[in-house]
């Protein structure tokens, strides 16, 4: 049975639900999930990964020293992956082991996401 239908799981799902949600945002803003393509970029903004490659692709094209520019960037994009970390490390070091306690309490050995029916082509 689904947990979604058990009244009495009401708590771990909607922790559950939270801690999926908190993942899904802090993912947001270090890649771009929705990026498939090469031209995805046009719908789709670039995030904290593809603007360090970038930074480290410009860095490694350039013959030394490392412009003052560069180092600017370096030291904003490092900023923003402080704030997204502290995000990351909430879940991982807080909301994961609380809602892991939660589930063996509750006697539930381990949760499997859903099995996503595959769409056919032309239906």
């Amino acid at each position: 049975m689904a947990l979604e239908e058990d009244e009495s799981a009401e708590e771990i799902v909607e922790t559950g639900e939270e801690i999926k949600k908190k993942v899904d945002e802090a993912e947001s803003k270090l890649v771009s999930p929705k990026q498939e393509t090469f031209q995805d970029i046009i719908n789709f903004r670039n995030m904290i990964d593809r603007h360090l490659i970038h930074l480290k692709d410009l860095i490694d094209s350039n013959v030394p020293p490392l412009t003052s520019g560069e180092k600017d960037r370096f030291e904003d994009l490092d900023q923003d992956w402080s704030e997204v970390k502290k995000e990351v490390d909430q879940i991982l070091n807080s909301d994961l082991p609380a809602f892991n306690k939660l589930l063996r309490e509750s006697d539930i050995q381990h949760v499997a996401p859903k099995e996503k029916k595959e769409e056919k082509v032309g239906s």
